[in-house]
């Protein structure tokens, strides 16, 4: 853990500008402990902060906000399970939904708020980016809630596990009824935030087809993955690629055809 969060620094100090400018990165410690992706970034370094110093001013400045956003959250990560990288149990969750609130903004509703600003939307519409965002994390919470169980790891709020006398007992194993009820609950508030992520995507300028396709495709796939957790007991659900290649094909003619991708309560 530590020399993840040494590395988390490093990248904020380099991205902020907090480094001298003839400064370059370098590794500070083994990449043995990392997957092949992460140690992979890890020694690119160098030419991604390159690319990054790079960018036309607004460009960089909207994207040290969006990177500074994200760092803090993978930063309480680490510090919240700290032994979950080592699989032993600490299933302490989220602390309350303030806080799970703040997690699923600064993890993912955040990218959703970059764009709207890159895409120079109206800042009214920076809500609906961002609860986009938040419903996509939800959804991979959701999904990964197994597997993170047996490393250690819950991000549900620990105030709702508390409650339902779940701390000590896995609840979609032990507790099945009233978590069919609870996950109920949490995919009905997740797809209302999907639903207004969906007037974000319309909002992108119709000629601009290939944004606002890109920008439909998270959205169409998460109503479906939605769908397909609600008729399995386990949330551990991935739609197949045929699935996805049929959601692309129907988005690319709704966005050739100029049809709104905004479903129902989407203003609420």
């Amino acid at each position: 853990m530590e020399d993840r969060l040494a590395y988390l620094d490093s990248w904020e100090n380099f991205i902020l500008g907090k480094i001298r400018p003839d400064a370059k990165w370098s590794l500070n410690a083994s990449v043995g402990a990392f997957r092949p992706e992460e140690a992979e970034l890890l020694m690119h370094g160098s030419d991604l902060l390159e690319a990054f110093h790079a960018l036309p001013p607004r460009e960089r400045e909207l994207g040290a906000d969006l990177l500074k956003t994200l760092i803090s959250a993978m930063r309480w990560d680490l510090k919240n399970f700290p032994a979950a990288a080592n699989g032993n149990a600490v299933k302490l969750g989220v602390k309350d939904r303030p806080l799970f609130d703040w997690y699923t903004y600064a993890i993912a509703g955040c990218v959703g708020e970059y764009w709207a600003k890159v895409f120079q939307l109206p800042t009214d519409l920076e809500h609906f980016a961002t609860s986009y965002g938040k419903g996509l994390q939800r959804i991979n919470i959701l999904r990964d809630a197994e597997d993170d169980w047996k490393i250690g790891r819950v991000y549900f709020p620990r105030a709702d596990f508390e409650s339902r006398g779940w701390l000590e007992k896995c609840p979609w194993t032990d507790d099945v009824e009233n978590w069919k009820a609870y996950r109920a609950e949490y995919i009905r508030d997740t797809r209302e935030l999907l639903q207004r992520g969906s007037y974000f995507c319309d909002s992108i300028p119709k000629l601009q087809f290939r944004l606002r396709w890109a920008s439909a495709m998270p959205l169409l796939i998460g109503l479906k993955t939605l769908d397909l957790i609600e008729k399995n007991s386990s949330s551990k659900q991935k739609i197949t690629r045929d699935v996805v290649k049929k959601l692309a094909a129907g988005a690319w003619l709704k966005v050739i055809l100029g049809q709104k991708f905004t479903t129902r309560g989407a203003l609420a």
